[in-house]
């Protein structure tokens, strides 16, 4: 738990030096894990008759296994920070280049974003490609939706899928799946979660972890 609360601290401080505006922190205590989740997304206009405009998306996770001290497993933590420039004829579509520091190393990936986003819903989506031999193929879809349910009310929805495609026969496909369900007041979120994960190719079985959690807005 020590050990992943000063990662934590130190990619929270990159963070926030990276990004302007509000900070969304999630804490998710699962029945075999627990996290914290910091992400942020902000779309720029450079000028008000602008043409186009600046996309920046920016995450911070750390996960750790309730087993940490006991059996020597580490816990686990990343930091995205993509950067895009929307041209308005494309539609929602921005060319987009991905940073992602994990425990294993630094990623550097190019590819293609979409975004639709109103009051209360968001589609948020990119497909990158690794600059490395034998590369991953990415594919991630952020879809939040807050209806509204009385006037200091609003549900809370939120689908998150991450999947990786080998481009090498041999490697393994890995699929990541999260789902929040709950109850939006003011800057706060609160409710039901549930994370999925599987690696396909692989003698490993698909793992879940369900709980609950609470997200604010500072």
């Amino acid at each position: 738990m020590k050990n992943l609360i000063r990662i934590f601290i130190v990619i929270l401080i990159v963070h926030g030096k990276l990004s302007s505006q509000p900070i969304p922190f999630e804490v998710f205590t699962g029945n075999k894990k627990y996290s914290f989740d910091v992400m942020a997304m902000k779309h720029t206009y450079i000028q008000s008759d602008s043409i186009a405009d600046i996309l920046f998306f920016s995450r911070a996770r750390a996960v750790s296994d309730y087993q940490e001290g006991e059996e020597k497993i580490l816990p686990q933590f990343a930091l995205t920070q993509a950067f895009g420039y929307k041209v308005q004829k494309f539609k929602g579509f921005t060319p987009v280049f991905v940073v992602q520091l994990f425990n294993r190393g630094t990623f550097f990936k190019p590819g293609i974003s979409y975004l639709k986003a109103t009051k209360k819903f968001t589609f948020f989506s990119w497909t990158v490609i690794e600059l490395k031999e034998n590369p991953y193929i990415d594919f991630f879809v952020l879809t939040r939706y807050t209806p509204k349910l009385t006037d200091r009310l609003n549900g809370f929805i939120q689908i998150e899928l991450l999947n990786n495609f080998p481009t090498q026969k041999n490697n393994a496909i890995q699929l990541t799946q999260r789902a929040r369900l709950g109850l939006k007041t003011g800057r706060s979120q609160f409710g039901f979660a549930a994370d999925f994960s599987e690696v396909i190719n692989k003698n490993t079985k698909p793992m879940d972890n369900l709980g609950l959690f609470i997200r604010h807005e500072f």
